[in-house]
């Protein structure tokens, strides 16, 4: 656990970058993953990355069948976060 980080915020960044591993184990042809998990004076930063095919990243992901995509949405939504996605 990192200290001065809620538990709530730990488990939303573990189950983020699970979904991220498994879309990219899914659908990425991916050969190398990069997980950066940072603490800042904001709180915490999660940084995922591949090497694989890419993604036209869906403006509503839920609405256009992006259901992992809006999940980690949702979540960071929950902990007034942001989500930034580049593909």
């Amino acid at each position: 656990r990192l200290s001065g980080i809620s538990e709530e915020v730990a488990v939303a960044a573990f189950r983020i970058t699970q979904e991220a591993v498994t879309n990219m184990l899914r659908h990425a042809a991916a050969n190398n993953l990069l997980v950066r998990l940072q603490r800042s004076p904001e709180g915490l930063l999660l940084h995922i990355a591949d090497d694989g095919i890419g993604f036209l990243p869906a403006k509503n992901p839920g609405q256009q069948g992006q259901r992992g995509m809006a999940g980690m949405a949702e979540r960071i939504a929950l902990l007034s976060g942001t989500l930034k996605v580049y593909s």
